[in-house]
């Protein structure tokens, strides 16, 4: 008998901030911008991303209910400053701030990673 309430959680990367941003590469980002394909160097092979919304139309589709979206490095994955971030108290307001961060729009929708829990009452 399948159990109730069950959750599922979803992390999607953000390839166009990673590109325009992480890696300096606008002609990248914006290729990326018209094309859900992904090349992964350290796996060699391509593979496809999809956007929230679609990820989001797919689960509501499948009777699950998005209780929660975060985004995940809002401002820290973009700090190039890595000295700083091993400064405890600094380290602890940062992360305070992209906890508060991560709940509002626009700021998680131009993260590095979207957080998707959703849940499907059986």
């Amino acid at each position: 008998m399948p159990k109730q309430n069950g959750y599922v959680s979803l992390i999607a990367h953000n390839q166009v901030m990673k590109k325009g941003i992480l890696n300096k590469d606008p002609d990248s980002a914006l290729a990326s911008l018209s094309s859900n394909k992904e090349y992964s160097g350290l796996f060699q092979t391509e593979f496809t991303v999809y956007p929230y919304e679609q990820l989001a139309g797919w689960l509501k589709g499948a009777g699950y209910e998005i209780e929660e979206r975060f985004g995940i490095h809002n401002l820290y994955g973009y700090i190039a400053d890595n000295e700083i971030k091993q400064d405890e108290e600094w380290h602890n307001r940062m992360v305070q701030l992209e906890l508060e961060l991560g709940k509002l729009s626009p700021y998680r929708d131009v993260d590095i990673f979207t957080h998707i829990i959703a849940k499907k009452s059986i």
